[in-house]
């Protein structure tokens, strides 16, 4: 599938796929243009739960024009709307290739001998899911100061935890005495990690940027050892933060970091991603993902974010890096359409008057042909009817139509 713009600045669409729910195909459409109708609306076909008619304009000044009917309006309650997304399909014989237009004008140099039009249409009903990532700085009770007691006496080999809430979730802060994997032995080890975060659904992230303050309590800010955890926290993911956050000897009583036997840990949370549901008036129709804070998110230098799963078409997805998402599974269960007007031997015929094969376009039909011309015609120009079957000819005006 390939997406460009014309001269016009339409965006039109190539793919293989023909159209999904209606297909119209025109034999001889150059007969169809001399005849001078200025619409030809296509037999009803449904989509969406709703009854549409394709409407075709054969004989614009300067383009054909196609556009969607919905059929049955008067039925409909007062105030009524309704909100589809839809292409309109015209088929490249040279290409062989399927062109969709949003727009309803097509360029006047269409095959005079047969052409397939299409229509797809998606209504878009209310009832996707809805997701709201909203990057919050700064948030409120985002600053929490944890106190460490009896520091000589915990296990040097466990990590020690202290539990704070900020963002509406909580969170908890591991410092190990003895340090952790690379600092074991010789630094103090700070972890943050998001609490519950096993049940979270799967792929779903939680973004974190926390400065972690070990304080010292004889000199004052400005001599604080301090680093700071970004991390997108999942349900899989650890405690993240520092393997070497201080060395163990700074934890002397003479630098002012443990007095008193007491350790005093500050998280200062600088900027967190918030995910209550959010309500609009007109959602994508399967799933929507809004980000509040767009800057501060780009902040985060992440490349990629996944929003949680959802279903579509029979199927579940994820979408990455995109503010929605809309689904259609494209399925071959269209209707065709197939208006002829073929002829042949048509001057040959040393009958008076001749007959098609009746043929069906909503009932049955067939043209009956004088090749030598009938009543006003006769001798001058060949005369053609069209003829309802069930109910014989049809008035003068449809003859005079494709005289």
């Amino acid at each position: 599938m390939e997406n460009n713009k014309n001269e016009h600045g339409i965006t039109v669409t190539r793919r293989d796929l023909p159209p999904a729910h209606f297909t119209l195909k025109i034999e001889s459409f150059s007969l169809l243009r001399n005849t001078g109708v200025k619409k030809y609306e296509s037999d009803v076909f449904e989509a969406g739960g709703y009854k549409w008619r394709l409407c075709l304009n054969p004989n614009g000044k300067r383009f054909v024009s196609l556009y969607l009917k919905l059929e049955n309006t008067s039925n409909f309650r007062s105030g009524w709307e309704v909100n589809a997304d839809f292409k309109l399909f015209v088929y490249d014989h040279i290409n062989r290739k399927y062109l969709a237009f949003q727009e309803t004008l097509l360029k006047d140099t269409l095959s005079m001998t047969a052409v397939a039009f299409g229509a797809e249409v998606f209504v878009i009903r209310p009832t996707g899911k809805r997701e709201l990532l909203s990057m919050v700085q700064k948030p409120a009770n985002g600053s929490s100061t944890l106190k460490f007691e009896h520091f000589s006496k915990l296990d040097k080999n466990s990590p020690s935890s202290k539990v704070l809430t900020a963002g509406g979730r909580s969170w908890q802060i591991d410092v190990y005495p003895g340090g952790y994997g690379e600092g074991k032995g010789n630094s103090l080890t700070v972890y943050l990690g998001l609490v519950g975060r096993d049940r979270l659904p799967p792929k779903k992230a939680i973004w974190a940027e926390c400065k972690l303050r070990v304080l010292n309590q004889r000199r004052g800010r400005g001599n604080h050892v301090e680093h700071t955890v970004r991390h997108w926290f999942t349900s899989s993911s650890p405690p993240f933060g520092f393997h070497s956050f201080m060395p163990l000897g700074h934890l002397q009583s003479s630098m002012g970091y443990l007095l008193n036997d007491t350790l005093i840990v500050e998280a200062e949370f600088l900027t967190l991603s918030h995910d209550p549901i959010s309500e609009r008036d007109l959602p994508p129709t399967h799933c929507s993902l809004k980000i509040e804070s767009f800057s501060l998110f780009l902040e985060t230098k992440d490349e990629k974010y996944e929003g949680g799963v959802f279903e579509a078409g029979g199927y579940k997805c994820n979408y990455c890096c995109t503010f929605g998402a809309m689904i259609s599974v494209i399925k071959p269960t269209r209707k065709w359409e197939l208006l002829s007007m073929v002829m042949k031997d048509f001057f040959k015929s040393d009958k008076s008057s001749c007959f098609s094969k009746a043929f069906t376009a909503g009932v049955f039909w067939r043209i009956k042909a004088y090749p030598k011309g009938n009543s006003e015609a006769k001798g001058d120009s060949p005369s053609i009817y069209l003829e309802l079957v069930e109910a014989g000819i049809l008035t003068l005006s449809v003859s005079k139509l494709f005289s």
